[in-house]
């Protein structure tokens, strides 16, 4: 009998152990720039955060086990999809995380999206990622171009502003910064406020105004000089100024 149990005991463990070891492996490359301008908010940071992240999670309670990659990607386009590629190819990781550096994360995105891999984005900000460069490979779960353009412009246009100028950081994410708020300008001065319909409206009345003051100066052998004075005293008596040319 005591033979019997050991036995069992040790077919147990034995099966315990071979369970343990064939658990299905899903594997995270954190991909960012580990020592140039975005190190301090990606970087190492990030991959220790994936890490805690796993540790919380403890996939083997869910039946299988998480392995985290990194790469440098050095804030190059060519660097990190050449990294994603490999990790994909041959170290067979699943998923590809942060990637900061707007230009990156787009490469990776058609290197993820060929061998139809994950891509989780969180650093990255250019609108394109699901714009004209979206994928069903992405997940793009931060900020984008497009709401940070947004939100400013609508709060600039309700303490009316009406010039803009931009300077612009000449690479992705400036440039993306740019053309979005630029969009969403011009789509936000096409609804006009109740004060500026009013304005508007005023200076209709006033043209009216002024061409029947012309009207009334119009005839042969009439002087363009009186004429074009009697439009504008009609504007200025309005209320008016001097009309753009």
């Amino acid at each position: 009998m005591k033979r019997g149990l050991a036995l069992l005991a040790w077919i147990i463990v034995g099966t315990t152990a071979v369970q343990a070891e064939e658990l299905p492996v899903f594997r995270i490359g954190v991909l960012n720039d580990q020592s140039g301008l975005y190190a301090d908010i990606a970087g190492p940071g990030s991959v220790e955060a994936v890490r805690m992240a796993v540790e919380d999670f403890m996939p083997e309670r869910q039946g299988f086990k998480v392995e985290i990659l990194s790469g440098d990607h050095q804030n190059k386009p060519d660097i990190g999809s050449a990294i994603a590629e490999r990790w994909f190819d041959t170290a067979h990781v699943d998923a590809v995380a942060d990637v900061p550096t707007s230009s990156v994360a787009l490469a990776v995105s058609t290197v993820a999206r060929d061998k139809n891999k994950v891509f989780l984005i969180d650093s990255a900000g250019t609108s394109d990622l699901t714009g004209n460069a979206c994928s069903p490979n992405n997940v793009h779960w931060t900020y984008d171009t497009w709401a940070l353009a947004n939100g400013t412009a609508h709060a600039e246009l309700k303490r009316g502003g009406t010039t803009w100028f931009f300077v612009t950081a000449d690479y992705v994410f400036g440039k993306s910064l740019e053309r979005d708020a630029s969009d969403i300008v011009t789509r936000l001065r096409a609804v006009k406020s109740d004060e500026e319909i009013a304005y508007v409206r005023r200076a209709a009345a006033l043209a009216n105004e002024a061409d029947a003051a012309a009207t009334a100066h119009i005839r042969a052998g009439a002087n363009e000089g009186y004429i074009l004075a009697a439009q504008h005293a009609a504007i200025f008596r309005g209320g008016g100024d001097y009309p753009a040319n």
